[in-house]
């Protein structure tokens, strides 16, 4: 199937899997060391290897490697670490809304990325829209960062630096995946990204026994939400890589950037938070930026 209905639905996926990831992320956190958490999260890509392969041979597809995606997934790969590696810290010195909030401005990194990158076009509508919902999210957020200037001045830094890495990592995490989209399938790219994912937990599993304590990944609570978040992350990142052969990489990452706004609402039914005028007045920008990107889809 090849129609904007199909892609629009593949982005709304992505929105609703990655809304849902940020709030089992924190709920794993709030019960694990964030190394613990993340441990887990790249072991899971294994059984993320075992059904695409299944999937893969089930419907005869040819599985290939070349050099081109392989160098594209694996920088991709890199860049993703660095960020999720920044964005648990974070998630576990502040709060779940300023961390994703501020987060979620990455397409405002990868708009100017892709210019130069991509070659692809400055669309002086999606570059508002980008705007709008960078500021959106970060209205969102921003109550809660009124929390962050209560810490001591190392801890603020750190989670200042937290945060800045893991919006570029992610701005340019996507710029690579649209590279490696133009050399294999979706699945493809996947399956070389989940192999990546699975080498990485063996080298971290190692070099964190040689420290004290050693790692401890033995809740299950933490392993059922870490399970459920990497679900979603992982039904979330096919719909994503899917809509990238439809439309350019500035448009489908500026829609899915609109992910916190589902989020937010999730957090309201599932958490029972309370939605502030502030937080309304940012949902009310990420609205409106995404509806202004959403009418640059034929630029």
């Amino acid at each position: 199937m090849n129609s904007p209905l199909f892609a629009n639905c593949l982005i709304g996926l992505t929105n609703c899997c990655w809304g849902l990831w940020g709030i089992l992320d924190k709920k794993a956190l709030d019960n694990s060391l964030p190394r613990n958490v993340m441990l887990i999260q790249y072991f899971l890509a294994l059984p993320e290897i075992i059904l695409l392969i299944a999937y893969m041979v089930l419907t005869n597809r040819t599985i290939s490697i070349n050099a081109p995606v392989a160098m594209w997934t694996s920088l991709g790969c890199i860049s993703s670490l660095v960020a999720m590696v920044a964005y648990l810290l974070a998630m576990s010195r502040a709060e779940a809304s300023f961390v994703l909030g501020i987060t979620a401005s990455y397409p405002l990194v990868m708009q100017f990325f892709a210019a130069s990158f991509l070659g692809e076009t400055l669309v002086g509508n999606r570059l508002i829209g980008a705007g709008l919902i960078g500021a959106g999210v970060f209205a969102v957020g921003h109550s809660a960062g009124a929390k962050i200037a209560q810490k001591g001045k190392q801890e603020q830094v750190i989670i200042l630096v937290c945060v800045i890495l893991a919006t570029v990592g992610w701005g340019i995490h996507g710029l690579f995946d649209k590279k490696a989209v133009g050399y294999a399938s979706p699945l493809m790219v996947s399956l070389i990204r989940c192999v990546i994912d699975f080498l990485t937990f063996v080298v971290m599993y190692f070099v964190l026994r040689t420290q004290k304590p050693a790692p401890a990944i033995g809740s299950r609570r933490t392993w059922m939400l870490c399970g459920l978040s990497a679900v979603c992350m992982f039904g979330g990142y096919i719909a994503y890589l899917k809509a990238l052969m439809f439309y350019t990489a500035s448009y489908v990452i500026v829609i899915t950037g609109c992910y916190p706004l589902l989020m937010y609402i999730f957090a309201l039914v599932f958490l029972k938070e309370k939605l502030n005028p502030v937080r309304l007045f940012g949902v009310i920008l990420v609205v409106a930026g995404g509806a202004l990107v959403q009418l640059t889809q034929s630029q």
